[in-house]
């Protein structure tokens, strides 16, 4: 089932910004990381998919074929979203803004959210002003996350999180996605985190998209050596180049593997957008 399809979806301001013919989509228990220097159309993009902005041509459906023209209570009802700056009532308390916020949805889990309160060590009767921008980001997870959505958007989520509640955060994906059957749009500078979560990976260049990467097919091939090009049908004619530093592979295309571009093969322990750049490009 298609939780999220898109489709030439365009969105211009102009010659050369906005996002243009934009094609993905996501299914049941998938997460794309969206990746992408400042600029390169990811908030316009995201905007677009939750109708907060209007785009000029294109297609979007939501949950096998529904739109927000004709389906918005229903959709919001399946989608929780963490933006990159959480808009919360900063004279409220905690629980008030719980309260609050929980008497929209239908399928709002009392106990979920009193462990995911617990979890992220939130004391519900704290003011929303006195506390830290990390401790606003894990009330946000918590209001996106206790109606049990579908499907999570979520935009630098993990920024201003100490490692800890990182790690937390990643385990609470890895259940929401496998255990649940859901999906995740999941946007992040930090390769560390596509790396633990994302099934696929999408860049972003100047709004199009510049790479659309199956990270199953990319973890087949980590550190690969030469002993073990023929066990993975690469066959060695196709190496263009090896970097003996890295042990990675420049691989022409191969279609038995699906691959319909040239490939290099590594990954390593990147973590920011210029390092992946480095090590997966299209030649």
């Amino acid at each position: 089932m298609n939780l999220l399809q898109v489709e030439s979806l365009t969105k211009s301001f102009g010659k050369s910004k906005g996002i243009f013919n934009i094609d993905m989509s996501i299914t049941k228990g998938k997460v794309l990381a969206l990746m992408g220097s400042n600029g390169a159309g990811k908030s316009t993009l995201i905007k677009s998919l939750l109708a907060r902005l209007k785009y000029d041509s294109g297609n979007i459906t939501w949950f096998n074929n529904q739109s927000f023209d004709k389906n918005r209570e229903s959709i919001l009802q399946k989608i929780g979203y963490v933006s990159d700056e959480p808009i919360l009532f900063e004279t409220e308390t905690i629980s008030s803004m719980v309260n609050w916020v929980s008497k929209f949805y239908i399928n709002w889990d009392i106990d979920y959210q009193k462990w995911l309160m617990d979890k992220f060590q939130l004391d519900p009767s704290d003011k929303i002003a006195t506390l830290s921008r990390g401790m606003k980001r894990k009330l946000s997870l918590l209001l996106a996350l206790s109606y049990r959505p579908q499907f999570l958007v979520l935009d630098e989520a993990s920024s201003g999180l100490d490692p800890e509640t990182r790690d937390d955060l990643m385990e609470i994906l890895v259940d929401f996605v496998s255990e649940q059957n859901n999906g995740v749009l999941y946007v992040t500078h930090y390769l560390e985190e596509v790396e633990k979560i994302a099934t696929d990976l999408l860049i972003l260049n100047h709004g199009k998209i510049s790479e659309q990467i199956n990270l199953s097919t990319l973890d087949q091939f980590r550190n690969l050596n030469k002993q073990e090009l023929n066990q993975n049908n690469i066959d060695p004619k196709s190496i263009k180049y090896f970097d003996e530093k890295t042990d990675s592979y420049l691989v022409q295309n191969n279609p038995s593997l699906q691959m319909s571009n040239d490939l290099f093969i590594q990954l390593g322990e990147s973590t920011d957008l210029r390092d992946l750049y480095n090590c997966v490009r299209i030649s």
